[in-house]
């Protein structure tokens, strides 16, 4: 699929995300209406206490805080309004990204 969105569109507000090396409106026609993302949970390292009470938290002794995956949550408007459609391109997203590690970077963001 082409890149068949006019980029300018793309620079006002908030209208997709780019994954790897796609973009979620210039490659699959996809509108972003609506983001979540979860902080991301502490990685908590807890040693029990042989013959004491209790446990030794360790999670900041081997240096910095490590954090877990954060879950980012994405809503889209398929502009093309074609049930056929959003079978086609739901697939093609389902085999672009899944078992892959990619950057997400969501257009409004501005780091």
């Amino acid at each position: 699929m082409g890149k068949a969105y006019d980029q300018k569109k793309c620079e006002i507000g908030t209208t997709g995300i780019q994954i790897g090396e796609k973009h979620t409106l210039l490659d699959w026609g996809l509108l972003l209406i609506s983001i979540t993302i979860s902080s991301p949970e502490t990685k908590i390292k807890m040693v029990e206490v042989l013959g004491g009470d209790g446990y030794i938290d360790l999670t900041e002794t081997l240096g910095p805080i490590r954090y877990k995956n954060r879950v980012l949550g994405f809503q889209f408007i398929l502009i093309d309004k074609k049930p056929e459609k959003w079978h086609e391109i739901s697939s093609l997203i389902r085999n672009y990204c899944h078992g892959k590690k990619m950057r997400v970077s969501i257009d409004s963001d501005p780091g």
